[in-house]
């Protein structure tokens, strides 16, 4: 067994510089489920994967970075931020039900093309029993759905994989009735303590099975922050004026290939946000390039080092169809006739749809992020003296990359970019 080396999740963003102030004492976040005065960080033990267990984490970082330059290609200048462990889960979910070249196609988008679903099943199941445990002072959701028509039936091994490996909950519903629909939205908003308050906007008259995951974060930042006012250039060259925290504090730092990137680590630092900062004239879209070619080098390459860091405060809601972009990373055969989901039930079945919403708001006290991934499926039709160094400038006021990750895994649990600030 080897050290976990995941990360959880991942975003990118770009801030402004900001000013010094008081140091404002922590108090409960408007909807954080407990106060931070009972949420003391516990000791940090790191899990231990096996190597194809690292090499399975690998993969899915990939298919996490393809998923998110995937959609900044339609989504040109625009702030963007997706939980691709909240997709790897769902999508996870569906390959228990897949078959033949279905579910290669489905594991080759996921970056685990050399793994049973066996295998994929048990290291969700080891990864969610460590991430629910990781630090005391983080709360942190996962959870899982099966909803069905009423009138259909899928396979008892579909159901039981899904309930052993996933904790999934599976309900039955009758869809043509308006209150399915408040049922399902009321499940996720209540294990995102209602950041995602509605997932569905409708239910078809086609729709047979909604798979569902939800991911919730609330991280308190291991270090207090001043807040003052800054500047902020978005890429349309807008400047304005922002709420922005800053400090001056030894942080995990990395410079070169144009980049600056800093770790910003919550409670005992097993979680962390990963601030990308292009340099002036590096462009969002070369920085994501770089960062999904050497994810694994920059993280490795990380340093204690004095930062005088400025960051600007934020909030955002994001909501995107993912169907298009799975087909283009390959996974075409789930979304046709052709798709072959014999595994699940007797019913011919193909996905209809992949949606997943999310919110993340940054503030003095730390980060609350949610996500929430709906697959719908349908039939187919130096010495000892110390010496203070001199501190690097970590001014975001620019666009940038972000994540939130587990640190001791490298798991990304969400990703995204600021293009401009509102």
């Amino acid at each position: 067994m080897k050290a976990l080396k995941l990360i959880s999740s991942a975003v990118l963003l770009i801030v402004v510089a900001a000013c010094t102030n008081e140091v404002l004492s922590p108090v409960i976040p408007e909807i954080a489920p407990t106060s931070p005065a009972v949420r003391e960080p516990t000791s940090r033990i790191d899990p231990s994967l096996s190597i194809r267990e690292q090499q399975m984490t690998d993969g899915n970082n990939v298919f996490a970075w393809d998923l998110f330059r995937q959609i900044v290609k339609t989504e040109k200048n625009k702030n963007i931020f997706i939980s691709p462990l909240s997709a790897s889960y769902a999508l996870s979910m569906l390959g228990n039900g897949a078959a033949s070249s279905t579910l290669e196609e489905l594991k080759a988008v996921l970056g685990s093309t050399d793994y049973s679903m066996t295998e994929i099943n048990a290291y969700y199941k080891k990864l969610t029993e460590y991430l629910l445990k990781a630090d005391g002072a983080t709360v942190l959701g996962i959870a899982n759905s099966l909803w069905m028509n009423k009138d259909f039936t899928p396979y008892d091994t579909f159901v039981k994989t899904n309930k052993d490996s996933y904790q999934a909950e599976v309900q039955s519903l009758d869809f043509a009735q308006p209150a399915s629909r408040k049922t399902i939205n009321d499940w996720v908003s209540d294990k995102t303590y209602k950041y995602i308050p509605e997932l569905l906007d409708k239910l078809l008259p086609t729709d047979i099975l909604f798979l569902i995951n939800t991911l919730y974060f609330d991280g308190l930042w291991s270090t207090q922050f001043q807040e003052s006012k800054g500047d902020f250039t978005g890429s349309n060259g807008t400047k304005i004026t922002t709420q922005c925290l800053t400090n001056e504090k030894y942080y995990r730092y990395y410079t070169g290939d144009g980049l600056q990137i800093a770790e910003l680590p919550y409670g005992n630092e097993t979680y962390s946000m990963v601030m990308v900062l292009p340099e002036a004239g590096l462009t969002l879209q070369r920085a994501l390039e770089k960062c999904a070619a050497n994810w694994n080098k920059f993280s490795s390459g990380l340093k204690e080092t004095l930062l005088r860091m400025s960051l600007p405060t934020f909030k955002m809601d994001y909501s995107r169809e993912l169907t298009d972009d799975l087909k283009a990373l390959g996974m075409t055969r789930s979304f046709s006739v052709e798709a072959d989901f014999s595994a699940l039930a007797k019913a011919p079945l193909m996905v209809s749809e992949v949606l997943q919403k999310t919110k993340i708001d940054v503030n003095k006290y730390g980060t609350t992020a949610a996500g929430a991934t709906v697959i719908k499926m349908g039939l187919t039709s130096p010495g000892n003296e110390v010496v203070k160094p001199t501190p690097v400038d970590f001014i975001v006021n620019r666009p940038f990359l972000f994540a939130i990750r587990e640190n001791s895994t490298n798991a990304l649990l969400f990703i995204g970019q600021i293009e401009e600030l509102k």
